[in-house]
């Protein structure tokens, strides 16, 4: 390893390690939210291998040329800078969200199968009056498909999925859990495939229901998507607002679109729009674009985690259920033979061939095999006893107080109950 190396590693925060040695597939980063996302990685987070980006062919351009096209934005300048050799990090790679698994080939699907860590899928159809047919295939279909490419990953470490804040918009309040969704999802794809365009259309508002546009209703059958085709999977769902320019990072208020506010806001700037429906007392749920990919970027990171923690918790809930039944049992061994045998053992021997229970220091044992477990299983020093002890006291003498302090508020609230009835 080179010294430079060394310097990167000791200086890289938690999350920035998570990133290191990592190959990334994105969906959609080609859009505002992506090219974001791009710049994000490459300037904050240098240890990363390869960024693969899902990528169609578009006005008779081929990959290779859109991928090149991406950069040309001026909002990549500092990233340049910061990152000259970012380009043999980054791969297009052709395939479509429009078509049968993604559009991808044999050999692309291959690598991504073989190398991808970390996924990151936002491709989405973001137009509220979008064919719910093609809306269906983009937002849920290439869901699916995504998640059925993870499952296939060898290395796979986090997936996140991007919704939208609104996929249950119906609803007052909206809890951070999985929704039953407005019908079943597969039922919906299948609906969508067979029906005739202008039957479907015919039916499209019957089957929006409480959902006041397709990107909304086709958003929320995405997350049960994620639901079903990610449950084994370090697969998480992350809910934007309405995304709206940048705060600070990597430039201050830059935008490439006039999606939802933005277009309102200049509608009025230059006199086109003179009056807009509104409630001048709701909150606008509006997030800069940095602020969002931000957040993305650590909430892969949580997930990894947690997905860790969790399959450790299945293994320690798969232990216990496995020593269960002997743990809830006890027996009586008869061990006659082996004790004639230790008799019959010479006093050197039985010195040597030590094997008698009977003559066994518990409390010694005990201390030393709670010890063996921390130092070598643990691989938490010894010299860290005293310290650990400290900690413990405190949190020994913290609990203490924690239950004298319930039991006095719950003999207070018993007495003014008691009060009250006298």
């Amino acid at each position: 390893m080179r010294i430079s190396e060394l310097m990167v590693e000791e200086k890289a925060t938690p999350l920035q390690h998570f990133y290191e040695g990592a190959n990334i597939l994105i969906t959609g980063g080609t859009g505002f939210l992506g090219k974001i996302l791009l710049n994000k990685l490459f300037t904050s987070c240098p240890g990363i291998e390869n960024i693969y980006i899902l990528i169609r062919k578009k006005n008779n351009k081929d990959v290779h040329t859109r991928a090149e096209e991406i950069f040309d934005d001026p909002i990549f300048n500092v990233m340049k800078k910061v990152a000259p050799k970012f380009r043999h990090q980054f791969q297009g790679i052709a395939g479509d969200c429009l078509l049968p698994d993604l559009g991808l080939s044999r050999e692309d699907r291959k690598l991504l199968i073989q190398r991808v860590n970390i996924v990151f899928h936002m491709a989405a159809t973001v137009r509220f009056d979008e064919k719910l047919k093609i809306a269906m295939q983009i937002n849920v279909k290439a869901a699916r498909d995504i998640m059925l490419l993870c499952s296939e990953m060898k290395h796979l470490k986090s997936v996140l999925h991007v919704s939208t804040a609104y996929t249950q918009c119906p609803l007052r309040q909206i809890d951070e859990k999985f929704y039953s969704p407005p019908s079943d999802s597969n039922d919906l794809i299948l609906l969508t495939e067979c029906m005739p365009d202008k039957l479907l259309e015919s039916m499209t508002p019957v089957l929006l229901g409480k959902w006041p546009n397709t990107y909304t209703f086709t958003k929320a059958v995405a997350e049960d998507i994620i639901k079903i085709y990610g449950n084994k999977l370090p697969v998480g769902m992350f809910r934007p607002g309405i995304v709206i320019s940048t705060y600070r990072d990597p430039v201050c208020g830059w935008i490439d679109n006039f999606y939802g506010p933005t277009g309102a806001i200049a509608g009025a700037g230059t006199g086109v729009i003179r009056t807009l429906r509104c409630d001048p007392r709701a909150v606008a749920n509006m997030v800069p674009v940095d602020l969002c990919v931000n957040s993305i970027i650590a909430a892969a990171w949580d997930i990894s985690q947690k997905h860790k923690l969790l399959n450790t918790y299945k293994k320690i809930h798969r232990f216990m259920r496995v020593i269960e039944y002997f743990s809830m049992r006890q027996w009586d061994f008869k061990i006659d033979n082996v004790i004639n045998l230790w008799n019959r053992l010479s006093d050197k021997d039985k010195d040597i061939f030590f094997f008698d229970m009977t003559q066994l220091d518990w409390d010694l044992f005990l201390q030393q095999y709670f010890r063996g477990i921390r130092q070598y299983l643990l691989h938490d020093p010894l010299d860290t006893i005293p310290q650990a002890l400290v900690r413990w006291n405190r949190l020994y003498w913290l609990h203490q107080c924690i239950k004298l302090l319930v039991l006095f508020l719950s003999a207070h609230i018993i007495w003014l109950f008691c009060s009250k009835l006298c």
